[in-house]
């Protein structure tokens, strides 16, 4: 079922599937709330699966910075357990992938006495531009800055494959005709899509909040042979976010969501049903404590 939203001024669209503990999937940049569906195909008998749809946050005609998008999505989670029905002092995981895990953790931060667990997937690190391994984005991402360049180049025959290498590892669908994702309208799409995150990234401190440790148990999940960050990234994450729990997909890229759900969904019932239960005890000692 979909639900629209309004936070501030912005629409937003909401669907939720099952019942049971609530637990938000948050899809990355340039992401869709289907990327979590294996997710809740699997999920959806044992949580009530909420999936965001982020969009309006980063597509908008108004530009908002990471730290504004973090605090509409810290709303977002409050008004979303309010409409639904349900206790506003009900807490809630959240399980976030990339962009979205970066946003998620600042949001997070700010209500985390709301919130049982959280886990990223494939987070996105502070300063990713500078940290990021896959040269085809950071070709693109300097290309953007040439009046004209990102248009030139995906119509070059090393820009043709490029493009399709990209949309490999972010499993977009460009059909039978490969060469339909160069349409005008597609160009223009990606070039406002580099610009908006060039522009999120770069008006971000990075040496603020985001180094600092949210008071939550967080699970890090990540593919080991993700192409836009290394081990050695996510080892870093692990250390300074204060991870509880970490596991690695041997053959896993990017979209882990999409394309390893048969491994992640286990570890995820298992981590967010541990985290009911702490809370469940720890309601029974308050109790018997008062």
């Amino acid at each position: 079922m979909i639900h629209k939203m309004q936070i501030n001024g912005l629409d937003f669209k909401v669907s939720f599937s099952g019942n049971g503990p609530i637990v938000f999937l948050v899809h990355g940049f340039g992401g869709a709330p289907s990327d979590w569906d294996n997710v809740v195909h699997n999920l959806h008998s044992d949580f009530c699966l909420v999936k965001l749809d982020l969009r309006p946050l980063y597509q908008g005609d108004d530009k908002l910075d990471f730290d504004n998008q973090a605090r509409y999505m810290s709303d977002l989670f409050l008004k979303c357990v309010e409409a639904f029905g349900v206790e506003m002092k009900e807490s809630f995981h959240v399980v976030a992938t990339s962009y979205g895990a970066a946003v998620a953790l600042e949001a997070v931060r700010v209500i985390s006495e709301r919130v049982k667990s959280l886990t990223l997937i494939n987070p996105m690190p502070v300063d990713p531009i500078v940290k990021m391994k896959m040269n085809a984005l950071k070709v693109l991402f300097f290309l953007n800055s040439i009046p004209g360049g990102v248009r030139f180049f995906v119509h070059s025959r090393w820009g043709f494959k490029m493009m399709l290498t990209l949309a490999k590892v972010f499993k977009v669908n460009v059909g039978r005709k490969e060469h339909s994702i160069f349409s005008m309208r597609k160009v223009v799409l990606v070039q406002k899509a580099v610009e908006r995150f060039l522009w999120i990234v770069k008006s971000k401190n990075w040496g603020g909040e985001l180094s600092k440790v949210v008071e939550v148990p967080t699970f890090l999940i990540y593919g080991q042979e993700d192409p836009l960050f290394s081990k050695k990234i996510y080892e870093s994450i692990q250390s300074r976010w204060s991870i509880a729990k970490t596991k690695i997909c041997p053959l896993g890229g990017h979209m882990l969501p999409k394309t390893h759900a048969h491994v992640i969904t286990p570890e995820l019932y298992d981590f967010i049903i541990s985290k009911e239960e702490s809370s469940k005890q720890f309601k029974l000692n308050v109790e018997e404590v008062g």
